[in-house]
């Protein structure tokens, strides 16, 4: 049995053991993710919520909700994140 789980649990999720060599260039992968949705949104501000919603979902935040990550995240705004993760759509 992996070490990551034990007799009496179904499941559990394995350890991540990761060096910050390991997320070099994560923030511009993101962004790249981020900018082939951009068409989805008609302004500027929406956008740059949703990329904050990203953001946090990659967070070590407990919650990861909209909530918490804007309260977190630089520049978040929690209506103004809703609104922008609501109001997204993919033509």
């Amino acid at each position: 049995m992996p070490t990551c789980r034990t007799e009496h649990e179904g499941f559990a999720i394995p350890p991540l053991d990761l060096t910050p060599s390991d997320v070099d260039g994560l923030l511009e992968e993101l962004r790249g993710f981020h900018a082939a949705f951009e068409h989805g949104f008609t302004r500027r501000a929406p956008r740059e919520h949703f990329f904050r919603y990203l953001v946090g979902q990659g967070s070590s935040l407990e919650r990861q909700s909209i909530e918490p990550i804007a309260l977190e995240v630089e520049g978040g705004n929690v209506r103004a994140m809703q609104g922008s993760v609501a109001s997204f759509h993919l033509r």
